[in-house]
């Protein structure tokens, strides 16, 4: 797909003629469903983190499913603390959402805040806001003491996307939340927790069971 691309623009600019990549298929390769945090890795990363930027930044990502770009990028202004409902302005494609991250997602924000109104939520030791990069650097820290090997922020958002999905929040209600443009990446995203959902009720339904009388 990038090398047609390339000779897509070689095309237009006048640069060549004809595009070898013609014909060839540009199929995506199926991808397999992400795979949450288990409770015990939680716990474990929870367990070890006592700063308060970074316990509030993990306790935001779990309550909102929202991407690290968008969690660094959040303005105090954006939180509006009565009802619980955040604004997210930095989302991909530039597009404006809500989300509702919960009570202790934001008692952690405002605990880390200590009395800021203004400004950048996550602040970097700089003052300036908190980079991306940064934030993965600071969990690395933390998943190497709690011994939860590719811990991530993106993990967070797919364990959050996965909890709800559990609970019965319905695909499109979620596709809302995370801000996915297509509702197949958010099925995708789900994609754990329905496995799961239908062999615990394979389980709890098996006719084998049923047959031989312990059922």
């Amino acid at each position: 797909m990038a090398v047609r691309s390339l000779y897509q623009f070689a095309i237009g600019a006048g640069l060549c003629l004809a595009d070898p990549t013609a014909g060839f298929s540009g199929a995506r390769p199926k991808l397999d469903d992400p795979r949450p945090y288990r409770d015990l890795e939680i716990e474990r990363l929870l367990s070890v983190t006592v700063e308060a930027r970074l316990r509030a930044l993990l306790y935001f990502a779990l309550g909102s499913a929202c991407r690290r770009e968008e969690i660094v990028g959040l303005d105090v202004e954006d939180i509006d603390w009565t009802s619980g409902i955040v604004r997210i302005r930095m989302g991909k494609g530039a597009k404006e959402r809500y989300v509702a991250p919960g009570r202790a997602a934001l008692a952690a924000v405002h605990f880390y805040l200590d009395g800021r109104r203004k400004g950048p939520v996550f602040l970097a030791d700089s003052g300036a806001r908190l980079p991306g990069h940064r934030a993965y650097m600071m969990l690395r820290r933390v998943r190497e003491e709690a011994g939860v090997v590719g811990a991530t922020l993106h993990k967070f958002r797919v364990t959050a996307a996965n909890w709800l999905s559990d609970k019965g929040m319905e695909l499109d209600e979620l596709q809302e939340i995370m801000g996915h443009a297509d509702i197949a990446t958010t099925a995708r995203y789900a994609g754990w927790s329905k496995r799961e959902r239908a062999l615990r009720k394979q389980s709890a339904l098996s006719l084998a069971d049923r047959l031989d009388g312990s059922g």
